[in-house]
């Protein structure tokens, strides 16, 4: 049994995907969904019709076959032919993103490895504060320097905003709404800190 405290997971940073750039078209990325698990991610051709998606969804067959154009269009299925001449189902073969990028250079959102404070390389006290207060304040690197200011540890500064913002949520809770928000109850913190 160890004796030290588990660090908290390391958040992923945001990733561009699929639901990037079907989120407009929510059946057509069910659509693209369901396709990657029949086929197992690509490994094998699909060869169904559309009616039978569309029975499976519930939705309407029109709808259906706009969704698929919409797949086709963008790359995320490639249609090889028909199965056999004069049949509506058409052999597809599923794209992942990965593979989808590497042929639509530029069209992946590039996203900051700082989208979110803490992620990456950056000061973990900025994800500490940030979870200390709920998530309901904005973390910008002028947050990070005034709660440096104090010139306390980590560990001490995060403990006293913790108890702070309970106390606050409490004094809420009792409708006494004098100084309670995030950004006085951090303000006030740190403030407090640096007296001590």
């Amino acid at each position: 049994m160890t004796d030290f405290p588990e660090a908290f997971p390391r958040p992923n940073p945001f990733h561009c995907s699929v639901p990037r750039h079907l989120w407009r078209h929510g059946l057509a990325l069910a659509i693209y969904l369901k396709i990657g698990e029949v086929t197992a991610g690509g490994k094998r051709p699909y060869h169904t019709d559309t009616a039978k998606m569309a029975t499976f969804f519930g939705a309407n067959k029109a709808y259906v076959r706009r969704s698929f154009s919409i797949l086709n269009h963008a790359g995320f299925l490639v249609v090889e032919g028909p199965v056999r001449r004069g049949r509506a189902a058409k052999i597809r073969t599923w794209i992942s993103h990965e593979e989808w990028a590497k042929v639509h250079l530029g069209q992946c959102a590039v996203v900051d490895k700082n989208l979110m404070p803490w992620t990456a390389d950056a000061d973990p006290l900025c994800g500490q504060l940030w979870s200390a207060l709920d998530g309901k304040m904005r973390m910008y690197e002028s947050t990070l320097k005034f709660a440096r200011s104090c010139e306390r540890p980590d560990d001490e500064i995060v403990a006293a905003l913790c108890a702070n913002w309970k106390a606050a949520k409490q004094r809420k809770a009792r409708k006494d709404y004098d100084r309670v928000g995030t950004k006085s109850v951090f303000n006030d913190t740190i403030n407090g800190l640096k007296t001590r």
